[in-house]
């Protein structure tokens, strides 16, 4: 074996062992055939799989916003070239900092430990989904008018078996993991981002095909039972909660509230996720900034998954149900 095929031997073996990717980023490494064609692909499928984190660092001014890693979380802070900064020290103290909170998120601080030193909590990066049927209260209501204490029944053989049902397979399905349900709200945790948003793509086009009647129709209700989901993406501290697994953070609030921002057959996800999700075939988003969300301090970039050549709709429910199709 040659020198140079030892060399690239273990760049792969390294390669495939890494749990952070570093993609220093200028014209050399773009015109590189090697680096571009070759390492870059690979790091991106390792990245959307789920493998590993892929960060790039911008180096050098160039037109890396149009590459396939565009879409990801860019060092030093939005995406500011190195050779850019008047002070090149601050610029890597930044892309220090960066790759630190990246670390912590994917493998998680060390874990918090009792005075008999037993294992209580370890903080985990997750994607959070929330989802819940649109009017399930004013649906449950017209079936228990219609039939009386029966409707209650009548709510839970027709309406909410089925949901639960559609749910549980397709969460499982996606890998993900349900926390806990309260009513028809579900709370699911995934271990990717990727396959989060494929899971809530799944569940609304599986609602929309079934097209489940309501068993008591209103004028202000659905045509159908409907769905609304919320994602985000960020650090959480495992625990237990009345012996069950659970997790605590703000991030899960934020999931929560920008689930509460969607219409029936909508998805919402978080900058973050988006971020984490990189290139999914047949799918784009319409991105809204600036969005306040109840309780979190800060404004928020939130994105709406569109699939199936669907058009976008406000954050908030509006008149009327579904989301219209592009004819074109």
């Amino acid at each position: 074996m040659c020198w140079k095929e030892e060399w690239a031997g273990k760049i792969d073996e390294n390669f495939k062992a890494a749990d952070i990717i570093l993609l220093l980023v200028s014209a050399d490494f773009i015109a590189s055939d090697y680096c571009y064609d070759i390492e870059m692909q690979a790091a991106l499928e390792r990245h959307a799989a789920g493998e590993a984190r892929v960060i790039p660092v911008i180096l050098r001014e160039t037109d890396w916003q149009q590459a396939p890693f565009g879409k990801l979380q860019a060092l030093p802070k939005d995406g500011r070239p190195i050779t850019s900064w008047p002070n090149r020290d601050k610029s890597w103290k930044d892309v220090a900092a960066g790759i630190r909170r990246v670390i912590e998120d994917w493998r998680g601080t060390a874990p918090h430990q009792d005075s008999l030193g037993s294992k209580v909590s370890e903080r985990v990066i997750r994607t959070f989904m929330f989802t819940d049927i649109v009017k399930s209260t004013d649906i449950r209501d017209g079936c228990i008018r219609q039939h009386g204490e029966e409707g209650n029944q009548l709510y839970d053989d027709e309406v909410l078996l089925p949901h639960d049902e559609i749910l549980n397979r397709l969460v499982q399905q996606f890998g993900g993991e349900v926390v806990t349900t309260h009513g028809d709200s579900y709370f699911v945790n995934f271990r990717y981002a990727r396959k989060a948003v494929e899971c809530a793509i799944a569940v609304q086009r599986e609602f929309i095909s079934k097209q489940i009647p309501i068993p008591a129709p209103g004028e202000n209700l659905p045509p159908y039972v409907q769905v609304r989901i919320g994602l985000h993406t960020g650090g959480a501290t495992e625990l237990l909660r009345a012996t069950k697994p659970n997790y605590s953070d703000h991030t899960i609030n934020i999931a929560a509230r920008i689930e509460g921002l969607a219409g029936g057959e909508q998805v919402l996800a978080s900058d973050d996720t988006i971020r984490d999700v990189g290139e999914l075939a047949g799918v784009t988003t319409h991105e809204t900034q600036g969005v306040e969300l109840k309780g979190v301090t800060k404004r928020w970039t939130v994105h709406e998954v569109l699939w199936d050549r669907r058009t976008p709709r406000s954050l908030f429910p509006m008149p009327g149900w579904g989301i219209p199709v592009n004819p074109q």
